[in-house]
């Protein structure tokens, strides 16, 4: 199995074990991939794709949008008396390189209304976002589903109540016209989990 790696390691792995408990019989191997790949090439039985449905050659099921929230750490919001979306205008943000425009589409959401290009750090995976927020390095716009242990704990905390649905799903994705029992039963219980 392929996928992305933040989604693995933040979200698929620690699901994993309810998959094995559910289907000993089955095993997974994972690796990490980023981009689109030939799935019967490369010998994967399924993958995990972000984006838009446009992968060739292949059967996409859509699984889970993406939501983005602000977030950061509760000493960050006390430190720079944030007490809502406008609260971040002038406060550190942390920005994901590939979404250069997001936090400026989370503020519209917000009510806000235009904002210009928003200063801050940039960081090319929402792993290094999510650190950063936590130590206090910046607000950070992350999808929710990415850190649910963060938000429980407290070591993260929601700014305002604005969630910025994206343009772009994650897709459960299968060589066509392959049948495989075992894929199935994992597409099966991803689905499920959602």
């Amino acid at each position: 199995m392929a996928s992305l790696p933040t989604f693995a390691s933040r979200w698929l792995i620690p699901r994993l074990p309810g998959f094995e408990k559910a289907h000993p019989g089955i095993g997974i191997n994972l690796t990490a991939r980023i981009n689109p790949f030939d799935l019967a090439h490369e010998r994967f039985d399924v993958a995990i794709h972000f984006g838009r449905d446009n992968w060739p050659d292949a059967q996409l099921t859509k699984f889970c949008d993406e939501e983005m929230i602000a977030v950061a750490s509760p000493q960050f919001i006390e430190t720079n008396g944030v007490e809502g979306p406008a609260g971040l205008l002038e406060a550190p943000l942390l920005h994901l390189q590939s979404r250069p425009g997001a936090w400026g589409d989370w503020m519209h959401e917000a009510g806000l209304g235009e904002v210009p290009a928003l200063p801050g750090k940039q960081f090319d995976q929402f792993t290094m976002v999510i650190a950063g927020a936590a130590a206090g390095l910046g607000a950070g716009l992350v999808p929710a589903y990415l850190i649910e242990e963060e938000l429980r704990s407290g070591v993260l905390a929601q700014v305002g109540d604005t969630a910025l649905k994206t343009q772009n799903s994650y897709f459960i994705v299968r060589p066509l016209g392959v049948d495989n029992p075992s894929a199935d039963a994992f597409v099966t219980w991803i689905l499920a989990q959602v």
